[in-house]
């Protein structure tokens, strides 16, 4: 073979690798990329004490994807209507359910021991966790997710109610907020956002 003709065919070559790499770069980032923001302005790192005594933080749920919501174990309606719509959530999810780590953070820590919590929570799924602490931890958590929450005037009987916003803090692997939904959010449409931060994985072959 002359020396032109494998100039050329090394030119043809050095082209078809090129294409075949744009292609696999193109398709590498489709799969490894996400419509969903990061919210950077929401959010922390934190540690509290989990229903079975230990403390643990974000840190211990890198390998997961992490929903967490505020609220307590005497919420007459928004609670325990949040944590079935997250059970759903779960069902929906089928095999990729071990995926996700829902997380239940206290706003009533007077009342809501680490005993009550695990509980409650069991009821609504097994794998769901409740985290509690001092008024002043959970008040930096709550703080840093830009969560409110207020105990309200004692009535009669001496009981009282806490007001607290109701959002699903969605957090991807690296515990970084992607999604805030509401209360109206379906169990759909957060399964759908589940799972498209679980795809963020998905191509990488290295």
């Amino acid at each position: 073979m002359g020396k032109r003709k494998q100039k050329h065919f090394i030119l043809i070559a050095v082209m078809l690798i090129a294409t075949g790499l744009g292609i696999w770069m193109a398709n590498y980032s489709v799969m490894n990329t996400s419509s969903l923001p990061i919210l950077a302005d929401i959010g922390t790192d934190f540690e509290l004490t989990a229903t079975d005594g230990a403390h643990i933080g974000l840190k211990d749920y890198r390998d997961r994807i992490v929903i967490v919501f505020f609220g307590y174990t005497s919420c007459p309606d928004v609670c325990p209507t949040g944590l079935y719509t997250l059970k759903q959530v779960m069902d929906k999810l089928g095999k990729d359910s071990g995926q996700l780590q829902v997380l239940l953070i206290t706003v009533d820590p007077e009342r809501d021991s680490a005993e009550r919590l695990r509980e409650y929570v069991s009821h609504f799924h097994p794998d769901f966790i409740g985290l509690t602490g001092t008024l002043q931890e959970i008040s930096g958590v709550a703080k840093a997710y830009l969560t409110e929450f207020k105990k309200e005037p004692p009535s009669p009987g001496g009981g009282y109610q806490v007001s607290h916003s109701a959002f699903f803090y969605l957090l991807d692997r690296q515990g970084r907020v992607r999604v805030l939904h509401d209360p109206t959010s379906t169990p759909a449409q957060i399964a759908v956002d589940v799972r498209s931060l679980l795809a963020e994985r998905k191509g990488f072959i290295f």
